[in-house]
């Protein structure tokens, strides 16, 4: 049977968080889980634009997913359902126990989880 995989947005509103998806990307980048691209504009401005991927590390809490309809190499980060708890706690963790380096006050960071 097919694994099924899930937007973060989707996860976290099915544990019942309040942390701002931006917040739980930026911190899943400072643990290595997920990595920033970048990669030139497939309409030819040569504007450069990125996206997020789960690194080999990261697989294991869900997949690179690509669009059939996307002519570019971007994906989007797809998370597995029955580990997202494990991750999520990691995230929430840090974010107590350490000052993330790249998230400022206006990253809606509010914590309140129903593990």
């Amino acid at each position: 049977m097919r694994q099924k995989h899930y937007s973060v947005t989707e996860l976290l509103e099915a544990n019942n968080c309040y942390i701002a998806p931006v917040t739980i990307f930026k911190v899943l980048i400072e643990l290595g889980y997920i990595e920033e691209v970048e990669y030139l504009s497939s309409t030819g401005t040569g504007e450069l634009k990125k996206y997020r991927r789960f690194t080999d590390k990261g697989l294991e809490y869900g997949i690179n997913s690509k669009s059939f309809r996307q002519k570019s190499e971007s994906t989007k980060c797809k998370f597995n359902g029955y580990n997202f708890k494990q991750l999520l706690a990691e995230v929430i963790e840090h974010l107590q126990t350490k000052k993330p380096k790249n998230i400022d006050s206006d990253s809606g960071i509010v914590i309140k989880i129903n593990i």
